[in-house]
This record gives structure tokens, C-alpha cells and sequence, in this order.
């Protein structure tokens, strides 16, 4: 039911109540209840039945285990739910200094100080010229940056992925990745935010040398170390889930 948008509570207590009617209907055209027949009377009534009944018992709770355990390792977003239910309840009434501290910081409204306008002015110009449409998120590795009074030069390894969303497991799913460096200037505008004037992601093209100036040949050398780093390549990735995952959740 979770195709149809349907809660997962929901869709539980829909299955039982069918599960009962089924139950219900077969009583009534067989005028007994499925307990009441022979068979399942003789399954009871074996003494090894307390035996094998706790035996598949055991056998379910490892295989749950064993199913949440491999979640915990594979799926960075599979604690998220658990670290909110404790974090949430620690912060009701902080049990020690630094759940205090914690729940004390996490509950600051952000400052434009904790914001790279910059960065995000090219995240969000890369969504939109990498891809035609879609769910985009985009990560960004900065190289190089020039900032001048009025506009400025910025240079940075970008990540960007197309996500579709899995109707079984409700978990985005990556179905195209572009990584490029890219080299842009950016104008300041009245606000203090910054709009992409000039962009190139092709360091053979003349663009690049002309929008970055005398940063394009430094930028292109670090972006190469970058490519080869597989560390940034699994942060850029990260950092793309991470923000998809905020974006469905909102």
C-alpha cells in the first residue's frame, strides 16, 4: 500500500483487519473456526510443538537482527529516525553536559555566517545546467576562490545526481551522475546573495581560461588530484544523498 501514499500504520492495520475478515468468512461458510479443525488441534497438541514453535521464533529474531544490523552499516540514513527519537527526548530534560551542550546548539536558527552563498549559488546554477528536469541534488568540492568587491571568481569539483525515488523501499535511487570541474564568476547582488554571470565546465575550452583568469590553471591541477582522490569522490556522494534525503523529507 505504500505505492498508494498509504502510511505505514495504516497499511498495517488495513492488512489485519482483512486478515480477520478472511478469517470471518471462512468460519462462516465452513461453520467452524480454522483452530477448531482436527489437523491443527493434533499440531497443538504434540508435545515438541513449545519446541519448534520456539525454535522459529528464534530463527525470525536472528534474521530481523541480522536485517538491522546490515541497514545500520549500509544505509547512513537508516539511524536517522532513532537519533531524532533520542535527541528529542534528551533535550526535553539534557541527562548530562553534553547532551545540554548539543541540544543547546542544535537549537540556533542559522546565520547567513554558516552559509557558503557562494557555493550554493553554483550548486544550484549546476542543477539546472547539468540536467534538463528532475530531482536533482548537487555536492560541491571548492579549489580555488578569488573574491573581489563586486563579483567573484570560484572554482570547485561538482557532483551532481538525478534521483528517482523506489516505490518498495521509498529510498531515492541514483540513476545518472555527472562530476566536472567547473570554474564560474559570480556578481554580488544587493542582498549579499551571488548570481552565476560566467561558467565553464570544460578546462579545454577558452572559457575556461577566461572566466578563470589567472586561477584557471591552478583549478584545473587541483581538480585532477580531486578526481583521483577516491575520499572525495565518496564525500561528494554522501553529500548529494544527504541532501535529497532532506529534500523529500521535507
Amino acid at each position: 500500500m505504500g505505492w498508494f501514499g498509504v502510511d505505514p500504520f495504516t497499511s498495517f492495520v488495513f492488512g489485519a483487519a482483512a486478515s480477520l475478515l478472511v478469517l470471518t468468512v471462512e468460519a462462516v461458510v465452513r461453520g467452524r473456526w480454522w483452530i477448531s479443525d482436527p489437523a491443527i488441534a493434533r499440531i497443538f497438541s504434540d508435545p515438541s510443538f513449545g519446541y519448534r514453535l520456539l525454535v522459529l521464533v528464534g530463527i525470525v529474531v536472528l534474521l530481523f537482527q541480522s536485517l538491522v544490523l546490515v541497514g545500520f552499516m549500509t544505509d547512513p540514513s537508516f539511524d536517522g529516525n532513532i537519533v531524532r527519537f533520542v535527541l528529542e527526548r534528551q533535550c526535553e530534560a539534557p541527562s548530562n553536559a553534553f547532551f545540554s551542550r548539543l541540544c543547546r546548539e542544535a537549537a540556533k536558527p542559522p546565520t547567513s555566517t554558516d552559509i557558503d552563498l557562494v557555493t550554493s549559488a553554483v550548486r544550484e546554477a549546476a542543477e539546472t545546467r547539468f540536467f534538463a528536469g528532475g530531482l536533482i541534488t548537487c555536492a560541491a568540492k571548492p579549489l580555488v576562490t578569488k573574491i573581489g568587491e563586486q563579483s567573484c571568481t570560484y572554482a570547485a569539483l561538482i557532483r551532481c545526481d538525478r534521483w528517482v525515488v523506489g516505490r518498495i523501499a521509498g529510498q531515492p535511487i541514483s540513476v545518472e551522475t555527472i562530476q566536472r570541474p567547473v570554474i564560474a564568476i559570480l556578481g554580488i547582488q544587493a542582498d549579499g546573495t551571488y548570481r552565476v554571470n560566467g561558467w565553464s565546465d570544460d578546462p579545454t575550452s577558452p572559457e575556461w581560461i577566461s572566466i578563470g583568469g589567472t586561477i584557471a590553471s591552478h583549478a584545473l591541477e587541483k581538480s585532477r588530484d580531486d578526481l583521483r582522490d577516491e575520499s572525495v569522490d565518496s564525500a561528494l556522494a554522501q553529500e548529494t544523498f544527504r541532501r535529497v534525503m532532506e529534500r523529500i523529507s521535507q
